[in-house]
């Protein structure tokens, strides 16, 4: 079973930052922005993703980003443990 750690959600007016950001460099640029937010200590832990259903979702290596621009919101998630 994966374990998701929330690293970071951001949304609304919080968000509209990294929103841009995403809108003009891609996930890739958004992911790496959010991951400057890890700590060492574990924040909310999952068994699924928390993403709704019209949410986007990018993953690259044990991070998992997901937004949905719509909404204005945006989340990063580290996988801690679990099978692929």
């Amino acid at each position: 079973m994966k374990i998701y750690i929330e690293i970071i959600f951001l949304q609304d007016e919080a968000a509209s930052e990294t929103i841009t950001l995403l809108e003009k460099r891609g996930e890739k640029a958004a992911l790496k922005y959010l991951k400057q937010f890890e700590q060492e200590d574990e924040g909310n832990s999952y068994n699924e993703i928390p993403n709704g259903s019209s949410d986007q979702i990018y993953c690259q290596g044990n991070y998992v980003l997901t937004y949905n621009t719509s909404l204005e919101y945006i989340g990063l998630y580290k996988i801690i443990r679990g099978e692929e």
